[in-house]
Parts: structure tokens; sequence; C-alpha cells
């Protein structure tokens, strides 16, 4: 028991310079009880930049076109060397990318099922404004998955407080290996060299083609601590 214990202690990095790993066991807690949506994601991050990063995702369908189909992927991201799907069951790899859609009217965009997690209101209003239809809301960095592949182009959150950087640095990492971009509401990259957060509660996460049109969308008066993903 001493030996467990002192494992999880070393869980208490305070992150900033320097080199480390960093691991969110069950991204998705509520997703995981339901037997729904959740990831283990796992990162190593070098003076603020992420140079590989996983996620996996047991119960996400492996063909984004099958809902009902195959069910277990793991995302990977290498720095400069791009983003790869991993069937859990076959451990075919394959690589993805970011969709191809440079109208935001016509792409979907994804966000958190939990309202608490993120204003699904304010959500609303930019898609509004973009003329988008209605999200794909699931739990976890998943969410960045399907960014990653192609199956939405855009995941908003919009929090009240700073994001955890287990909480982003895997799935944001992955999102721009596929060609992606993923920036606070001034369009600025984000930084994981701030300890344990990455210092902002507004980013999102896009296939990049749209970005602007989204950062255009946001009120420019809008708290840049608020957050989008």
């Amino acid at each position: 028991m001493d030996e467990v214990l002192g494992a999880l202690d070393r869980g208490n990095h305070p992150g900033g310079e320097g080199t480390f790993w960093v691991l969110d066991p069950i991204d998705g807690t509520k997703g995981f009880l339901r037997q729904e949506q959740f990831a283990v994601c796992l990162c190593l991050i070098e003076n603020g930049r992420v140079l590989v990063a996983a996620l996996g995702c047991p119960n996400l369908p492996v063909d984004a076109a099958l809902p009902d189909g195959e069910k277990g992927c793991i995302f990977v991201g290498v720095a400069e060397q791009g983003a790869s799907q991993i069937n859990i069951a076959t451990g075919k790899e394959f690589p993805i990318c970011v969709s191809s859609s440079s109208d935001a009217s016509s792409a979907t965009y994804v966000e958190s099922l939990e309202s608490s997690h993120s204003s699904h209101g304010r959500h609303a209003e930019i898609a509004g404004a973009l003329r988008m239809g209605p999200p794909i809301r699931m739990d976890s960095q998943c969410k960045f998955g399907v960014v990653a592949r192609g199956q939405a182009s855009l995941y908003l959150r919009i929090s009240k407080t700073p994001q955890y950087i287990w909480d982003i640095a895997a799935g944001a990492m992955i999102v721009e290996e596929a060609g992606g971009r993923v920036t606070d509401l001034s369009g600025k990259p984000l930084q994981f060299s701030l300890g344990r957060t990455v210092g902002t509660a507004a980013l999102f996460a896009s296939n990049g083609r749209i970005h602007d049109q989204v950062l255009a969308a946001c009120s420019p008066s809008e708290d840049s601590s608020l957050c989008f993903v």
C-alpha cells in the first residue's frame, strides 16, 4: 500500500518548465460511469512543447461513418510527424487529418455532454452566428479525436476557470499534428509551461480552415480568460 500511495504522490508535479509526463487516467469520469465516452490521455512535455501524445478511446467508434460498428481506438501524435489512429482490436494504424471544410456554416461542431463543464448557451450563440447546425455532444478528450480525424471541424468549450493541462495538452497536440489549430479566444497558441493550467479558460480547436471565422464570431470584448476547445 505504501508503494501505491507513493506512486500516486508522484502526480503532484507542479508543471512549468522542464520535461515531464502528463497523465489523465480516466478523462470523462461521468462518461466512464455511463459506459459512454471516456479517454486515457498521456503526453510528454518538454519546456512547454508537447513532444508525443496519445488518447485511448475504448468506446469511440473506429469508423465515424459506422456509429454502431466496431469500437475502440487510440489517437497518436508525434511532434512534426503527424497524427494517426490505431484500431485497438486489430492494431491497424493509419494516418488521420482534419476536415477540408472551409465554410463554417457547413461544418459540424462538438462540445461537452455536461453543461456544467462548459456553456452550451454561449456555444449556441457562436454556432448560430456562424449558421452551424446542432452539435455532437460527448464526454472527454475524445472530442479532440473526432476533430483530428475530420468527423467534426470545431470543438468549443467555454468554461469559468483556467483549464488543467491534463484535460487539454494531449488532445490539442493531436489536433495540431492532424493539420488543425488550437488557440485561445485571441488566437494565441496555448501555453503548457505555466504550471498545472494552460492559463486560460477560453480556447477552441478547429480544422484550421474555419479558425478565423470562429474568432470573428467571438465578441471582441469577451474575456480571454474564458475557454473554447
